[in-house]
């Protein structure tokens, strides 16, 4: 059994009292994170060493351990401050309407529109088939890549000092086994 438990598991019949304890702390640092998404760790720790009697080094163990199991909430950051602009839009909208301003419906209308991208168009699929490869032949021949005479000199020098140190002898094909017959 893993030394921590599944936190998204609703049976806890076999988990063992501090994995009971590790559990309530997940839960309480998963919803945390959600309720708070613009918080910082430093605001979670805060949060969990005050409702467990817990280490920091703990409650940093335990944060890091939530966000490698979820992910970090925060990489959906701009999504999370469209929406509260969105939210936001829509309130402003609402008590313009209620206070019957039309000068400020209107800015809470052109907000809304911003916030959710309304005044850009839909980007288009990309065309792929417009992607067109590289086309190259290898060869082992460097007069291609058109380098100075010294660089090409440099290197036939260096292959027929290879060839030197390691062709110094022929070589002998080995002659497969015969394979008896059944």
């Amino acid at each position: 059994m893993s030394p921590f438990p599944n936190i998204f598991s609703e049976d806890s019949s076999d988990l063992t009292p501090a994995q009971l304890e590790l559990n309530r702390r997940y839960e309480l640092a998963l919803t945390y994170l959600l309720d708070n998404p613009t918080h910082n760790d430093h605001l979670l720790r805060d949060h969990l060493l005050q409702t467990f009697q817990i280490s920091r080094s703990q409650a940093y163990r335990d944060i890091a351990e939530i966000k490698k199991r979820i992910g970090n909430i925060k990489n959906a950051g701009k999504e999370w401050y469209r929406h509260v602009a969105i939210t936001m839009s829509l309130e402003t909208y609402r008590e313009a309407k209620e206070a019957n301003n039309l000068k400020s419906m209107n800015a809470a209308i052109s907000n809304l529109i911003k916030a959710a991208k309304l005044d850009k168009e839909d980007q288009e699929d990309f065309d792929w088939e417009r992607i067109i490869p590289p086309t190259f032949e290898p060869s082992p021949d460097i007069s291609i890549l058109n380098l100075p005479d010294k660089a090409t000199q440099d290197v036939a020098q260096r292959r027929a000092a290879l060839r030197k140190k390691f062709l110094t002898t022929d070589i002998i094909d080995i002659q497969p086994l015969a394979t008896p017959s059944p």
